[in-house]
């Protein structure tokens, strides 16, 4: 369509669709974590060791199918362990 556009043979005519909101859309808010919401050392310390867990399957060759699995299953999975241990680490400073 763009080369005709271009070169004047223009033998069909191109319909433009306006691109329109659903009706039924819901929007996506996120949820910040409460100040007051500080997790125990326990839980932490359990991330922690899933960080690790996570970090050597990525490191092995056999563990990388299951690492990538996991990636892929659960997309926002190390961001939200990421988030939770520099919101934990932030009011350890405190």
């Amino acid at each position: 369509m763009i080369v005709t556009s271009f070169s004047g043979n223009t033998t069909k005519n191109l319909i433009v669709i306006p691109i329109t909101k659903p009706t039924n859309s819901v929007p996506k808010k996120e949820k910040s974590i409460p100040v007051n919401s500080i997790i125990s050392k326990v839980e932490f310390e359990k991330i922690i060791r899933f960080r690790r867990y996570m970090d050597s399957l990525g490191r092995s060759p056999t563990g990388k199918k299951t690492h990538d699995s996991i990636v892929l299953y659960r997309p926002g999975l190390l961001d939200s362990l990421t988030i939770i241990e520099n919101h934990y680490y932030s009011h350890l400073k405190n």
